[in-house]
């Protein structure tokens, strides 16, 4: 309930801590509270709330600051607990005014050519004519400001500044009684559950609802986001015949959304979990689980994953032995708080063909490299003779990292402490080996699900060549092979490319090739000796969609005429550019033929999350 902008919780939680404050006053012996009841009680209007982006406080602020008279009971205070004194994501922070419309990826290799080093974080959004910039220390800041102030950049004179730093979130959420300011410590709003519900609801937030209702929840996700992308192809296509006639047949939407398709399995379904060690609820060092709150929230606590239902069992066995693993060794976990400790993380990655993999990572400090080879040594002989050695894993590495260098690179290592160095998983018959780095989906069964839509969209055709266009390690292209007469992949990672071609030698496959380069490099070279009467193409993107030259020369081959886009979040405004970008008339900055989505089908490969796969099917006309 909103009364003047102020919610009535929020009024209430404020008086309930003034009357706790006056009761804590009024039981002193001084007889001198330090302030009356009525001042203490007075009405708060909304001019006495904190504002964002304001230095002001509140007035429960003050109350808590108030000095009572020598005598009186204190409030109890909270042990304090060490923060990040320097908040480095904030402190060394310019603003850049006056920039052209242009690009994220422009805007840094723009500050990177000018600068000769790279900042450690970018606040932009396109459109825009500001950015936020963060170096990693003063002397990079000042440097970026004398060379960036008065450049100029496609006719603008950029305007440079130092930036005003946000707060530490950890300083906002606990009192500090060190003599600096911030604000009092305010109870979470899951603060009432038990941490065996937090750590659910931070994972997997729809854990409590039958599976047949997250469907349903889903689905109409899924008819929210293909609705937004139908309003952005609206507004930057305009009077397209076949859109006008989409959104007539498919009640607004831009082209047939199908029903949600299922996960074949519910529970215990990812294959790769990736577990924080940090400081329990209660206040343990060294736990292993994930992380019910952010950095942001000012709550680096640690859960186990025992009660999560998207975690394997034979996870979760594998996480209690790693638990005594790490609390026998003597090195403490990681903070972000002030960069101390060093057991970071540890991924635990297990598929259907039984065989597992452990990545320990590690934070070297100033540790000698004696030091560093003893622990190795330790946790090779944990699990190959000590407790860890009833788990079989297949592989266990230690990646010592951490220690940042310029550019923002980091430097770091794997070490195989024990085992083979990769480890396979089989999808639609076709096996697939994993190394330490690999992408591979999450959910196994569900891929499987996803890859056979992606196969009925690209039909029985011998004659047939498909494009895997961002093909990773060749998953989708092998699983295809059978029903095409070639299929050629390009990705612009070369251990990736390697890892595919070495999966068509397993399978047998000979009917593929790879390529490594940018596809918009290499896919118009490949067009040009072309000769097959069918083409079709399949693009995987990232997270964040393909850029924008790349969906240019998509554009440009000719021969593409159907084309499969996977996306992971179709509400990204990367994937969204690009459905708008396939859609739009031929123009300067779209050359080529464009395309018409004709089918849409979201797969649910995360159950009890709001996330699914959304794929969709293109057509053009020549």
């Amino acid at each position: 309930v909103q009364k003047d902008g102020v919610s009535m919780l929020k009024r209430f939680s404020l008086q309930f801590y003034r009357f706790y404050i006056l009761k804590l006053q009024v039981m002193s012996n001084s007889g001198s509270p330090g302030r009356t009841v009525e001042e203490t009680l007075r009405p708060i209007s909304p001019k006495d709330e904190l504002k964002e982006g304001t230095e002001k406080r509140t007035l429960l602020d003050q109350d808590l600051k108030t000095v009572p008279s020598e005598g009186a009971v204190m409030a109890p205070q909270c042990s304090t607990s060490t923060y990040n004194a320097k908040y480095t994501t904030e402190i060394h922070k310019i603003e850049i005014k006056n920039l052209p419309k242009v690009g994220f990826s422009a805007l840094k290799k723009f500050i990177k050519k000018l600068c000769n080093f790279e900042p450690v974080k970018i606040n932009y959004q396109l459109g825009r004519t500001f950015a936020f910039v963060t170096f990693r220390n003063d002397d990079l800041k000042e440097e970026a400001i004398e060379k960036l102030n008065g450049a100029e950049w496609k006719g603008r004179k950029l305007i440079v500044k130092v930036a005003k730093p946000a707060v530490d979130p950890m300083r906002k959420r606990k009192p500090q009684y060190d003599g600096e300011e911030g604000e009092p410590k305010r109870k979470s709003l899951q603060s009432h559950l038990s941490p065996e519900e937090r750590v659910a609801e931070a994972c997997t937030p729809l854990w409590c609802m039958p599976y047949k209702e997250q469907l349903e929840l889903k689905q109409g996700i899924a008819h929210g986001a293909v609705r937004h992308i139908t309003k952005a192809i609206k507004r930057d296509c305009k009077d397209l015949e076949w859109l006008k006639e989409a959104l007539s047949v498919h009640k607004g939407l831009f082209c047939k959304l199908e029903e949600l398709v299922a996960s074949p399995v519910e529970n215990g379904y990812r294959n790769k979990c990736e577990f924080t060690v940090g400081p329990s609820v209660d206040g343990y060092d060294k736990t292993v689980g994930f992380r019910v709150g952010s950095y942001k929230e000012g709550d680096l606590s640690v859960v186990p994953p025992q009660t999560c239902v998207h975690v394997p069992e034979e996870v979760k066995c594998v996480v209690k032995v790693v638990q005594e693993f790490i609390d026998t060794s003597p090195y403490s976990s990681f903070s972000p708080l002030d960069n101390s400790g060093n057991w970071r993380q540890v991924a635990i990655r297990f598929y259907t063909t039984g065989e597992s993999m452990l990545i320990f990572q590690f934070h070297p400090q100033d540790l000698s490299t004696t030091d560093i080879a003893a622990e190795e040594e330790r946790m090779k002989k944990f699990f190959t003779e000590g407790p860890g050695a009833s788990l079989n894993v297949n592989s266990v590495y230690l990646q010592v990292e951490g220690r940042k260098l310029p550019g923002n690179q980091k430097s770091g290592r794997y070490a195989l402490i024990s085992g083979q160095e990769r480890v396979h998983e089989v999808i639609l018959g076709m096996k697939f080996r994993i190394s330490k780095e690999s992408f591979f989906q999450v959910n196994t069964k569900a891929t499987e699900v996803m890859y056979k839509l992606i196969g009925d969209f690209c039909g029985e055709n011998p004659n047939a060549t498909l494009y895997d266009i961002c093909c990773g390690t060749g998953s989708i292209g092998l699983c295809m092979a059978k029903h095409v007469q070639k299929v050629i992949g390009i990705e612009m990672v070369p251990q990736a490319v390697e890892d595919a071609r070495i999966n068509a030698e397993i399978n047998g496959v000979q009917n593929v090739e790879f390529h490594s380069g940018k596809a918009e490099d290499v896919l118009p070279q490949l067009m040009i000796n072309e000769t097959a009467a069918q083409v079709i193409g399949i693009i995987d993107p990232p997270r964040g969609g393909l850029q924008t030259k790349v969906i240019n020369a998509i554009r440009k081959c000719r021969s593409i005429q159907r084309l499969v886009y996977v996306a992971c979040n179709a509400e990204n405004e990367g994937a969204i550019s690009n459905f708008v970008a396939l859609c739009r008339p031929n123009t300067k900055h779209s050359p080529g033929l464009p395309f018409k989505p004709v089918k849409a089908i979201p797969v649910d490969l995360f159950p009890h999350t709001n996330h699914y796969e959304l794929v969709v099917c293109f057509d053009r006309s020549l």
